[in-house]
This record gives structure tokens, sequence and C-alpha cells, in this order.
């Protein structure tokens, strides 16, 4: 987990929104999202599942984890709703 002080001062790389965590009910709704396939990280591969603790940015329309106390930020590990092509 990250320490509470440094949450405030983190922002969203893709839309600069603050960051906060993800509670277990904003989780519960984003892993229904994955079981369903559609999510994606930033390179556009699908997510199916969640496990861990994860950032939220303000709009919730994207999430980052958090692997061993370490937010990662960079747009590549951003996961967020699977982007539909016509």
């Amino acid at each position: 987990m990250i320490p509470e002080w440094l949450t405030p001062l983190l922002q969203c790389p893709k839309t600069s929104e603050a960051l906060r965590l993800l509670t277990p009910e904003q989780l519960e709704r984003w892993q229904k999202q994955a079981a369903e396939c559609q999510l994606q990280d930033g390179l556009g591969n699908a997510i199916t599942s969640l496990n861990g603790s994860y950032l939220c940015n303000q709009s919730e329309s994207y999430l980052y984890p958090i692997e061993d106390g370490v937010p990662k930020l960079n747009t590549e590990h951003g996961i967020q709703q699977r982007q539909l092509h016509n």
C-alpha cells in the first residue's frame, strides 16, 4: 500500500485529474467489466481480471495498479474501458 500522504500528490497522466485509492465497491464494478472483456490497458491489450490495489482518477475512467507499494502511473499500465472500433 502507498503512504496516505502521497495519494493527494498523484495525478492521472491521461486526464491530469487527482488520483485516489479504489474502494472495494469500485473494484467490484471494474472486476465485473474485466470478466466481460470490457477493459484494456494503455497498449490496447484486453484485461480479463483485476487483482491487488489500484488508484483511479476522479471521473473513474482510468485505473493504475499499485505493485509492491509503487503506483504504476505510466500510460501503458493505465486501464480503461475497451474502445470499440467500427
